[in-house]
């Protein structure tokens, strides 16, 4: 059902196959201090981002894509999936971009680029078997303040209690300001991780896991 967004009407649905080029650019295309750091670069990032997504790894059959739209536009752009406990990241999607990958970083950068990742890698949680996990949640920086990541993370606890999840979960940079988003719709920080060193090179000193009753 369509949601109120200013003057404007916001719907909210599953992304169509060919609407998936849209969510890449909208979850990547801006990225982090964080996502910018490992990576090396605003430039690379995004490529990186981008091409993981399109290759479909780190995603899962069961993944929801939620675009929010605004007429025709989509305006952001949601992740998330009901958790079994036990999702890897597809080794077979991260080989497929490595040929781009390769484009990106002479072969000497690659061993910075592997080490900054396993960094990251440190401060990931076990999601728990049975919750909901928002793996990424984006807004178009020129829609940002209008709530439209408010809608898109209502419609992701409609589809968690849709798949029988009780528990809705995610995990944020200590330093994202979307963080007031989260607390504001009563999700609270159940662990966090830092790393020392690891804010010198993303501007962040680690990670928070959010978790939501619903």
């Amino acid at each position: 059902m369509p949601d109120r967004c200013g003057e404007e009407t916001v719907s909210i649905r599953q992304a169509l196959p060919a609407e998936e080029e849209r969510a890449a650019e909208l979850i990547y295309g801006s990225p982090s201090a964080e996502a910018t750091g490992i990576a090396g670069g605003a430039r690379r990032a995004a490529a990186l981002g981008a091409g993981l997504f399109r290759a479909g790894a780190g995603r899962t059959p069961n993944d929801d894509l939620l675009l929010a739209f605004r007429g025709s536009r989509a305006l952001g752009a949601l992740l998330g999936r009901p958790s079994d406990g036990s999702f890897r990241p597809s080794r077979a999607g991260a080989l497929r971009i490595l040929p781009s990958i390769l484009r990106l970083y002479a072969p000497w950068e690659l061993p910075g680029l592997a080490r900054r990742a396993a960094l990251r890698g440190r401060l990931d949680f076990p999601v728990p078997r049975g919750s909901y996990h928002v793996v990424e949640l984006h807004v178009a920086q020129e829609s940002r303040g209008l709530g439209i990541g408010t809608q898109l993370l209502r419609r992701a606890e409609a589809r968690a209690r849709e798949h029988g999840c009780a528990r809705i979960n995610l995990t944020t940079s200590l330093t994202n300001p979307a963080r007031r988003l989260y607390e504001r719709e009563g999700y609270t920080e159940l662990a966090r991780r830092t790393i020392p060193g690891y804010e010198a090179i993303t501007g962040t000193p680690g990670r928070a896991f959010l978790d939501k009753r619903l």
